[in-house]
């Protein structure tokens, strides 16, 4: 389990690193785009960048986000039942987070065309389709430990 924690932890600072490099780039895109159309010389495919550069920085930020337990949780209703349905409320949750996960790599593979661009700059899109496959298959990897922790610890409790 230790080796796996570390893979998984391996590939979320990847990813984390990934999601604020981009975000840099594109604050100073977004600031670049403004002052040059202030300027009165708007740069062609402004959108289409930052638009990619979007999907990079949510990709690269899911896995990171679900191991620090930052993705919005409505607990209304939940708070109020027992320890033990709220982790096998977890374990339901964890599971289908990992299967979404699997479902969104597997149909994105299948997409994967090389062929493929955007349109006005002709960008390639299959550097951000691995991204998408990679980001996905370590959130579903995170969800995955979780998903052992929660049961872990659920078994102990009993």
């Amino acid at each position: 389990m230790k080796i796996f924690t570390k893979f998984v932890d391996l590939i979320i600072t990847a990813n984390k690193i990934i999601a604020f490099v981009s975000i840099v780039v594109m604050m100073l895109a977004v600031t670049l785009f403004s002052i040059t159309r202030a300027a009165g010389f708007p740069m062609v495919g402004n959108i289409e960048i930052v638009q990619l550069l979007m999907v990079v920085l949510i990709v690269g930020a899911l896995a990171f986000t679900e191991k620090e337990g930052s993705h919005i949780k409505i607990g209304i209703i939940v708070d109020n039942f027992s320890p033990f349905i709220q982790k096998v409320l977890d374990l339901i949750a964890y599971a289908f987070l990992f299967i979404f996960c699997a479902v969104i790599v597997w149909s994105t593979f299948l997409n994967l065309d090389f062929n493929q661009a955007s349109d006005l700059l002709r960008i390639p899109y299959y550097p951000f389709k691995i991204l998408i496959i990679i980001g996905f298959s370590t959130w579903g990897l995170e969800g995955i430990r979780k998903l052992i922790y929660t049961f872990g610890q659920s078994k102990t409790d009993s």
